[in-house]
């Protein structure tokens, strides 16, 4: 007996279904750090942005945020590929570790290990 099957099919859905669920799940996580930023200016919630394959390392003077524009390293991700989610202002390490009374210590990595969470729910699912 032979089973047709085309498993190069099967795969691409997977990893196409896997991409899909790590790009929502990055998006939630960016939305959250935005939302969750101190303000002073805006400057530093304008400087959270995504990448893929390799980190940005620049920065804007903007004070307003783009989400459209932050997220666009997200909406390019494929399955296998690096993604950073991140904030290059020298003032943002600080800001993680309590230096402004907005935010809680330690928020950034609050939010970094939800994430974590949530893809190892999907992990656990494969």
């Amino acid at each position: 007996m032979r089973l047709d099957f085309d498993t190069k099919k099967l795969a691409a859905k997977v990893d196409n279904n896997a991409s899909v669920f790590i790009r929502k799940i990055a998006i939630d996580g960016l939305q959250r750090l935005i939302v969750q930023s101190p303000v002073d200016t805006g400057r530093f919630k304008a400087n959270w942005s995504s990448s893929v394959g390799n980190l940005d390392t620049s920065t804007t003077e903007e004070t307003t945020s783009n989400f459209s524009q932050q997220s666009k390293g997200i909406r390019d991700y494929k399955v296998n590929q690096p993604m950073f989610l991140h904030n290059n202002l020298e003032y943002a390490i600080p800001l993680e570790y309590g230096s402004s009374k907005q935010a809680p210590k330690g928020w950034i990595r609050n939010t970094a290990n939800l994430l974590q969470k949530k893809l190892n729910e999907i992990k656990d699912l494969i």
